[in-house]
């Protein structure tokens, strides 16, 4: 066995052959002849000891390698999920086409990817990008398809100033995470019952901020969650891409027991009091899909009927054929059916019997459609149709409707929202901003201010938000009942101050849950007027005519 080296045009390259003839490649675009077959000697010495990989190995495309790779990875559907995010918004669309071996040694190349991604998404993301590229390569090395894998630049390298300024962008988007004072999430809570029309939407809204919640854990709070004074929080409801809402363990598998002060218990129960009794043949929630995967739906579905707050209201569809159907049956438009069902004298005779053959033939009925509570609220819906709206006071754009504002009627302060069609038109005031730019992620950062503020110890604070402090200090730090009970009564001052600053800006609500709790402080307040809720009113006159360019959420829409 001997390296064999050819000329292509400039430069070299060397192959060995094979007992059966075939001529293997061991390497190209060497300068000097002597140069090819030094390295083609080494190639051959690691065939003999049985460490050599061969080049061909590595000449499929990272996207043929991502499609074996990901279902090999964690068969969590969330972490699923994310990895297939990252893989089609960052690395394939930057790296899909290229060969394992072309990557093997870009890892300037890489570095520069990373640092694109920072420069217009969080650290966080980029982080990720990198991360699962890195996992990638480095299992391609591992099954010996490449000889190695790209290593993340270190730390120290590059410019002082370019990092500095990378560091003041993150610095920038951290600080852009909003939040909001006690008041602030008393007046969004009750936008939010205005909109739904339901006490429940204000008791999440209040929930949040004070438990320090994601929104998973909330809508996944269970009927027995809720404990004297402490909350379960064991469970979180996830959304997936195929629509199906699956319950799982909360972010990093960490289950916590959390102090309750006394509103929120009080509201909890409230809103527990209020949910209908749950069915014994009430079965298994139909959120999950997956019929044909049993091991899925055992692990991840629940029963139907066992969580604090439901789901919007939303339209049951009528079952059997549809307006159209019968339309296309008799030859006719949609509005000629209409018409033959509610005003049949304006319809020709013969085109009336024409319909009402399809109509016998297709067993069409005219029932009107229902309403009905859905299951659960999705991340989507929540956030387009109720949060957005209370905290900026404007629709999220949402195809096929462009952003557009909360249409309010005359009311009681702060106004009534308006529905149905027409409602922009017989509007007479407009919401403003509450706090511009809060997210509903926002509202766990609201509630981690407020204990800053008020001096709770880093042990309580970190048990209460889910987080995991690894410091040695950490180690030899534990809540205690003095800390709890600190945590608890400023929890409930800063509720009772809400509710007094509220009461002074007008002493009702049409949320009726609201109004019985600012009954206490009413009399104070009988003969008052709105007044500006510090640093800007919350509520217009001057009501807008023209959409705006969707702003929110703060994403950038490329690289």
């Amino acid at each position: 066995m001997r390296p064999y080296v050819e000329k292509r045009r400039n430069t070299f390259r060397v192959r060995y052959r094979t007992a059966d003839g075939e001529m293997v490649p061991l390497g190209s675009g060497f300068t000097t002849h002597e140069e090819a077959e030094a390295h083609g000697w080494e190639q051959i010495a690691k065939i003999t000891k049985g460490t050599w990989i061969d080049p061909r190995d590595g000449e499929i495309t990272l996207t043929e390698w991502a499609n074996n790779w990901l279902p090999a990875q964690s068969s969590i559907p969330g972490t699923q999920q994310h990895y297939a995010y990252l893989l089609q918004s960052f690395i394939l669309p930057a790296f899909g086409n290229r060969t394992l071996n072309s990557l093997a040694y870009a890892d300037q190349e890489i570095d520069a990817w990373e640092r694109k991604i920072r420069s217009a998404y969080a650290a966080s993301t980029a982080r990720q990008a990198r991360g699962r590229l890195d996992n990638m390569l480095e299992d391609a090395v591992a099954q010996q398809a490449i000889p190695r894998a790209p290593v993340r630049r270190r730390s120290t390298r590059g410019s002082i100033e370019e990092r500095r300024v990378l560091a003041d962008a993150q610095k920038r988007r951290d600080d852009d995470e909003m939040w909001t004072t006690p008041l602030g999430a008393l007046l969004i809570a009750e936008r939010m019952a205005l909109l739904t029309g339901r006490d429940a939407e204000f008791v999440i809204g209040v929930t949040m901020p004070y438990m320090c919640m994601r929104f998973g854990e909330v809508i996944g709070l269970e009927r027995t969650a809720l404990e004297m004074a402490r909350l379960h929080i064991h469970w979180q409801l996830y959304g997936l891409n195929d629509g199906s809402i699956i319950r799982k363990l909360p972010k990093d598998g960490k289950r916590r027991v959390a102090d309750v002060p006394t509103h929120i218990a009080r509201l909890l129960r409230h809103q527990i009091r209020t949910l209908p009794a749950i069915s014994p043949s009430a079965g298994t929630c139909p959120c999950v899909k997956h019929e044909d995967a049993p091991e899925f739906r055992e692990k991840y579905s629940h029963p139907a009927g066992i969580h604090i707050f439901p789901g919007p209201v939303g339209i049951v569809s009528r079952s059997g054929p549809s307006l159209k159907a019968v339309a296309t049956e008799a030859g006719v438009s949609t509005g000629t059916v209409y018409n033959v069902l509610n005003r049949p004298d304006v319809v020709r005779a013969s085109t009336r019997a024409r319909v009402e053959a399809a109509i016998a033939n297709l067993g069409f009925t005219s029932a009107p459609t229902t309403r009905a509570t859905e299951a659960h609220w999705t991340r989507s819906n929540f956030r387009s149709g109720v949060f957005y709206p209370a905290v900026w006071g404007w629709y999220p754009t949402k195809k096929p409707l462009p952003e557009r504002p909360v249409p309010v009627g005359a009311g009681p302060w702060p106004g009534v929202p308006l529905k149905g069609r027409g409602a922009a038109e017989r509007a007479t005031a407009a919401w403003l901003p509450i706090t511009e730019g809060l997210t509903p992620h926002g509202h766990r950062h609201s509630g981690k201010v407020w204990m800053d503020e008020d001096g709770i110890a880093e042990p309580l604070k970190d048990e209460r938000m889910g987080h995991e402090n690894g410091t040695v200090q950490a180690t030899y730090s534990h809540p205690t009942p003095a800390m709890r009970e600190k945590l608890l009564r400023s929890l409930d001052a800063r509720w009772e101050a809400s509710l007094i600053e509220r009461a002074r800006m007008w002493p009702s609500s049409q949320v009726e849950i609201l109004d019985h709790l600012l009954e206490p402080y009413r009399h104070k307040y009988r003969r008052c007027i709105p007044i500006a809720a510090p640093p800007t009113k919350i509520i217009t006159h001057d009501v807008p005519t023209e959409t705006r360019k969707a702003r929110y959420p703060r994403r950038a829409t490329s690289l």
